[in-house]
């Protein structure tokens, strides 16, 4: 019953450590901020920083998920992890037909807009993998 118990408080203790790490991170992201802007570009301090600290609360809140069983909702992303080198090549494939297509971008690619569309294409290229996995085409290295 102990080591139950010990387990149980070493996990919420890992949990905890993972969400103080991103809030340091993002503290540090803001007080650097008075000194640099954020540029993704040119991978500023404040950007790293930002970005760090967005990607360890993620990733324990991701753990934590699992550790409670709730991974149901995981399984439409599943092509993203199995077919991982198939869904990192369709885009390339995608932006080139575009570029030959039409080489200008429309102004609906900004903003919010761009945002919702950048997930409708995430979502688009994640069901090709399926759909290239179900018929046996699966890129390897």
């Amino acid at each position: 019953m102990m080591l139950i118990l010990a387990e149980r408080r070493l996990k919420t203790a890992k949990a905890g450590i993972g969400f103080a790490a991103a809030a340091v991170l993002a503290v540090i992201g803001l007080a650097v901020h008075q000194g640099w802007i954020v540029s993704k570009n040119l991978g500023t301090l404040p950007w790293c920083l930002y970005v760090s600290a967005i990607s360890v609360a993620l990733y324990t809140v991701l753990r934590l998920l699992e550790k409670r069983g709730w991974t149901g909702w995981f399984k439409p992303l599943q092509p993203a992890g199995t077919a991982t080198l198939t869904v990192y090549m369709i885009p390339y494939l995608f932006v080139a037909l575009w570029v030959f297509a039409l080489p200008t971008i429309p102004a609906w690619r900004a903003g919010w807009t761009g945002v919702g569309m950048c997930a409708l294409y995430t979502a688009f290229v994640i069901c090709i993998a399926w759909i290239l996995t179900k018929l046996g085409i699966k890129l390897k290295v």
